[in-house]
């Protein structure tokens, strides 16, 4: 065992008690039936394809904020209140003005780089709670997406009770630094970092 894992079993009881609960809604999500203990492998994959599938709320419901006013998208300039999907939020922020991926990725390169690493047996798989909402977190090694600005790690984030994809980005946290955070608790990896 390497440092930083946990035998399985040996979960604090805050985390157990996230890992049973989390782990019953988690079955309810892909239709399995409810019981104890960790994911089977197929319960897994299912798991891994409906977040997938699942992908950012379509809806415009996000403003540009200050962080993208100026920001040339659709032929004009963006401003504080402009109204953007849950999606074109992070591509703007990460693809086009912070050049995370390769120069010239669309939207829907982009949302297709998430679903590609979503599905890829390499990424790791972490349950935790995020600012105390439940998240999982999709994690692989950025390789090809990197673009000029871009780190070591592309991250999918799927917040499990909206069911959809809460953000996208490039990071240069390792798997393992992640459930480090402060901002996570209750971190059960469903599929260990390789």
């Amino acid at each position: 065992m390497q440092d930083g894992e946990q035998a399985p079993g040996t979960l604090g009881a805050a985390a157990s008690a996230m890992s049973n609960e989390g782990l019953l809604r988690l079955r309810r999500i892909i239709g399995a039936p409810a019981h104890d203990g960790p994911l089977a492998d197929d319960e897994l994959m299912r798991l891994i394809r409906h977040i997938s599938d699942a992908g950012f709320d379509p809806v415009p419901q996000a403003s540009a904020g200050g962080r993208l006013a100026g920001v040339v998208w659709n032929e004009r300039v963006l401003r504080d209140r402009d109204r953007l999907t849950s999606a074109e939020v992070p591509y703007l922020r990460h693809v086009i003005d912070g050049q995370e991926w390769p120069s010239g990725v669309s939207l829907v390169q982009y949302l297709q780089s998430a679903r590609e690493v979503v599905l890829d047996p390499r990424s790791a798989v972490l349950l935790s709670r995020y600012l105390g909402l439940r998240q999982i977190t999709v994690v692989r090694t950025s390789d090809d997406l990197r673009g000029p600005r871009g780190n070591g790690w592309v991250r999918v984030e799927f917040r499990i009770d909206v069911g959809r994809w809460v953000t996208v980005f490039q990071s240069d946290d390792e798997p393992l630094s992640i459930e480090q955070s402060p901002n996570r608790s209750e971190q059960q990896w469903l599929r260990r970092p390789q």
